[in-house]
């Protein structure tokens, strides 16, 4: 079954926020880190994942995409410190370890 991520990225505490949609995280992530994406993020080194949900279709996804990028920005710090109370730790240990130098699809330990 395939998986649909919603993810948000930030530069640093209270920097710049890019909310985005993808296939798969672990690439997209490695793509924002390596400078591999053009604009916003490149533009504001946006590139540290700090929040993430999973969806069953792309639809959902997007949907939910559309409707954070509306929302204040207080609404999507608010998100992402819930998320981080209950999941930072295990979001730092995926970074480290799906994050590491070299490309994505390279096996991982």
């Amino acid at each position: 079954m395939r998986q649909f991520y919603l993810y948000m990225l930030a530069s640093r505490p209270g920097g710049a926020l890019y909310v985005g949609v993808t296939n798969d995280l672990v690439r997209r992530v490695w793509e924002h880190k390596n400078k591999l994406v053009r604009g916003h993020t490149n533009t504001y080194k946006v590139d540290r994942l700090v929040y993430f949900e999973i969806h069953e279709t792309a639809y959902q996804a997007i949907q939910r995409e559309k409707n954070i990028k509306h929302w204040p920005r207080a609404w999507k710090t608010r998100l992402i410190a819930k998320k981080m109370t209950r999941g930072g730790i295990c979001m730092m240990k995926f970074q480290r370890r799906n994050l590491r130098s070299g490309s994505p699809g390279q096996a991982r330990r």
